[in-house]
């Protein structure tokens, strides 16, 4: 009777968050022992007893998973009757919304996290949490669109993410604008937007920091290559290979690039150094096999 007690508590933590990965395992575990048909009144060895007290103790745990959600039920109804009370309260609304999203209503937690931040509109957090629950709301429609095979909506609905993401980028950007972390972010974020110009005006300033100049100048090499300046283009990435070295994992994407834009130039001689490098460290390495003999001929 524990074990089915417990077997239901579980299922209401994990129809309340199918992600628990605490409530998910310790249903799996407790189905199992259920098959055992033990307990203390047909235990028949010490392993079995032990079985029965584990099953005891995750019956406990599953009461205080379960009493968790109605904390935060009680806790958001509180919240919601002061926000009733004092409805333009900045930090009433955030924790009403922040709590909706805990349940799961992300419509009602936008609600009052949006109207907080149209009152607040430089709080960072609150920008961020706004537009990640707008994205989490979008990918429900893109997951749709793409199941109908609706690539025109799809595609709309990437774009619409994107410009979400880059406006936060820019808006932390603004607000720190020495932190060139930040600025590496939104360059990134630019040029997956299409905006070259926009993504190198920032990957410059960040290809300053080490902690991203590798990355920085890797990227700033492909937008330079989109702009069809080559020159540019390999300028940076074979200062991308300087910094990477032999041993980095970016080692043979930096030698494939620059054997690419070799091609391109039709500089085949170059091409197959830097092809011929990869060669040497991985032979299944992309098409670099397929490349070399239709270079030799």
């Amino acid at each position: 009777k524990r074990l089915d007690e417990a077997m239901q508590c579980y299922e209401q933590a994990i129809a309340i968050n199918p992600r628990d990965q605490d409530a998910l395992r310790a249903r799996k575990n407790l189905s199992a022992e259920g098959q055992l048909g033990g307990g203390y009144a047909t235990a028949k060895s010490s392993r079995e007893l032990l079985k029965d007290e584990e099953g005891q103790a995750e019956l406990e745990k599953s009461h205080r998973i379960h009493k968790s959600t109605d904390e935060i039920s009680a806790d958001l109804a509180a919240a919601e009757a002061q926000l009733t009370a004092t409805p333009d309260d900045i930090d009433a609304l955030r924790r009403v919304g922040e709590m909706r999203a805990i349940k799961g209503d992300i419509g009602g937690a936008l609600d009052c996290l949006e109207k907080a931040l149209k009152a607040a509109p430089d709080d960072l957090k609150l920008l961020t949490s706004v537009t990640d629950l707008q994205v989490k709301e979008i990918r429900v429609e893109l997951d749709k669109a793409n199941k109908l095979g609706d690539d025109a909506k799809a595609e709309r609905l990437e774009e619409k993410i994107s410009r979400l993401r880059t406006g936060v980028a820019k808006k932390k950007a603004e607000v720190h604008p020495t932190d060139l972390g930040l600025r590496h972010a939104l360059g990134v974020l630019y040029l997956e937007g299409g905006d070259l110009d926009g993504g190198i005006a920032e990957l410059q300033k960040s290809v300053k920091d080490p902690r991203h100049r590798l990355e920085a100048l890797l990227h700033l090499g492909r937008a330079f290559r989109a702009k069809g300046m080559h020159d540019l283009a390999r300028g940076q990435l074979e200062k991308a290979l300087e910094v990477a070295g032999t041993q980095h994992a970016r080692t043979l994407e930096l030698l494939y690039e620059l054997g690419e834009l070799s091609e391109a130039d039709d500089k085949v001689a170059d091409a197959r150094g830097f092809y011929s490098r990869i060669l040497e460290v991985d032979i299944g390495y992309k098409d670099v096999s397929r490349k070399l003999e239709t270079l030799k001929g």
